[in-house]
């Protein structure tokens, strides 16, 4: 969108930066209502890509931040949870379709909006274009996305433009008392913890190497144990940032974190488990099998023949301290040193190639001398 463009749109013309080499639009002004409405270009990479319409408004000069936006599906499920904390001006029409987003205290903006024809004016503001209104260091503004003004003279940008005028008009300056009242504030040490929860779980989910299993189902129910630790992760992070007006949106993004690395890190802590806690004796059996892929450092991919009919091929990706001796590439048959595993998971202490001559699905009992993996 061309900015100057735009201000020929409204009859105005634009002030531009006398910096740098080249010209940058700063502003135009135009009157509505009796009052001066400051247009301040949104640049991305030189291009406008939107519009603050900004009044003045001494109300809000010496008030935090306030955001002023359509309440949307994201906010009312965090206030059903408790997670988020919204202030309330008993005003049923308002609370219901603005979500207001603010560090100030409670008080504050309660005396801000007092006046109804202000709350009926950022209702009617946000029902156009404008996606949200910001209120603070001395002016009340709306950013209308470029999209949005390719018609810059039609109902609906008169109409946003005409009710940020009347919120301004109708703001009333918060008393010193209010403004000295203590807001919510989040604790830093709890995202401290957050971070370094997700930290150690990215380690685990990164270092961790679980045994082998000689099957495939259970990797699938150990899978289900790291979601059900990502649901505990998410169930964390809602208590820890819980209290404040943008809780629910980092609990979402939280959540989106973890299931990087929690569903990753229970699985293996599982499967782990399953092997370190088992005290059973190893067994010995041949399976049918051929080498699919070997790697430089000590990895090799099997196929191994099912036991029983009907059952699926299995692939093993063993790991270097898994393998005794060197497995041939034309390999037919492997022995399999497993064990049952503490969770009733078989899993594979050791493979080597099996002996010319031996008898496939034939096993022996005996202990393991290295103890479980």
């Amino acid at each position: 969108m061309d900015f100057a463009e735009l201000a020929r749109a409204f009859d105005a013309e634009v002030v531009w930066s006398a910096a740098g080499k080249s010209r940058t639009p700063l502003r135009f002004t135009i009157e509505r209502e009796g009052a001066s409405v400051h247009a301040y270009p949104e640049l991305v990479e030189s291009d406008c890509v939107g519009v603050v319409f900004a009044v003045e408004s001494a109300a809000t000069r010496r008030l935090p931040r306030v955001v002023l936006r359509e309440e949307g599906a994201l906010d009312r499920g965090g206030k059903s949870l408790g997670i988020n904390e919204e202030i309330q001006l008993d005003d049923p029409a308002f609370d219901d379709a603005v979500y207001v987003a603010s560090e100030a205290p409670a008080l504050a903006i309660r005396e801000l909006l007092a006046d109804s024809k202000a709350r009926a004016a950022v209702v009617t503001a946000l029902a156009g274009p404008a996606e949200e209104l910001v209120l603070g260091d001395g002016r009340v503004g709306a950013l209308i996305a470029a999209s949005e003004l390719q018609d810059p003279r039609a109902a609906a940008i008169e109409q946003t433009l005409a009710a940020i005028t009347r919120v301004a008009a109708t703001l009333v300056a918060p008393s010193a008392r209010a403004l000295r009242q203590k807001s919510a504030a989040r604790s830093g040490r709890a995202l401290f913890m957050l971070s370094g929860s997700w930290l150690a779980l990215l380690i685990v989910a990164a270092l961790v190497e679980p045994p082998v299993l000689l099957g495939r189902g259970p990797v699938w129910i150990a899978f289900g144990v790291g979601l059900l630790l990502w649901a505990l992760c998410c169930v964390g992070v809602g208590v820890a940032l819980r209290g404040r007006h943008d809780s629910m949106r980092w609990v979402v993004i939280g959540a989106g974190f973890f299931l990087l690395v929690a569903p990753v890190a229970g699985t293996r802590v599982t499967l782990t488990l399953n092997a370190v806690l088992d005290g059973a004796p190893a067994r010995d059996a041949v399976y049918p099998a051929r080498v699919l892929e070997t790697t430089s450092y000590g990895r090799a991919l099997l196929a191994v023949e099912p036991a029983s009919a009907g059952d699926k091929e299995l692939r093993l990706n063993l790991l270097p301290g898994q393998i005794e001796g060197a497995l041939p590439k034309q390999l037919r048959a492997v022995t399999l040193t497993t064990r049952p595993g503490a969770f009733g998971w078989p899993w594979i202490v050791r493979a080597r190639a099996a002996a010319p001559g031996s008898d496939t699905g034939s096993t022996s009992t005996r202990p393991d001398a290295r103890g479980p993996l």
